[in-house]
């Protein structure tokens, strides 16, 4: 499964889209993840071409970080919308 970020009385900050899939790699256990937003909305308008910013690539020996970054980005995004803190 892939760890998400939770708190205590709290819900999904952002609405989250995971995309896996297979490549071919020498070592079996090999992971690697990419953690980028896809902004979709501008000031309650929705963009013609949507916007991807690389947020950080997460490897095998990062894995337990996940939580952490994905936190990271929706930090991000809800600072980008305005509904940060």
């Amino acid at each position: 499964g892939i760890a998400l970020p939770r708190a205590h009385g709290t819900c999904t900050k952002c609405p989250i889209e995971v995309t896996t899939e297979r490549v071919e790699h020498d070592d079996p256990d090999f992971w690697e993840c990419e953690v980028s937003l896809r902004i979709m909305f501008e000031n309650g308008e929705e963009l013609e071409s949507p916007e991807n910013i690389k947020v950080c690539k997460i490897t095998t020996e990062q894995r337990s970080e996940m939580p952490d970054k994905i936190e990271e980005a929706q930090e991000q995004i809800l600072e980008k919308s305005g509904d940060g803190k």
